[in-house]
């Protein structure tokens, strides 16, 4: 019994001492996008992130305001400079 709680806290002491426990990853890994875009954007299609993309949210959700998803769509018609195209989730 002793052996193994020494074990357990050689094993703990050792994963925090190489700071290999994990971290709260979802808002920091990417693409990531806001939930909702901001209030002043009225247009479906505008940028509300680095490849993000303001849409129509989820049928029963309230209209306003919209949500805000990544969309590799949005990187390419940056390149391109051309329009968006207004979709429906």
């Amino acid at each position: 019994m002793k052996a193994t709680l020494l074990c357990l806290c050689v094993l703990s002491a050792v994963i925090i001492g190489s700071q290999c426990q994990p971290f709260y990853w979802p808002y920091t890994r990417p693409p990531y996008c806001p939930r909702w875009c901001p209030l002043k954007v009225k247009r479906v299609g505008t940028s509300c992130g680095d490849s993000c993309a303001c849409v129509f949210p989820a049928p029963g959700q309230p209209e306003r305001p919209l949500a805000c998803i990544w969309s590799p769509a949005w990187a390419v018609e940056k390149r391109r400079g051309g329009p968006t195209t207004q979709t429906r989730i």
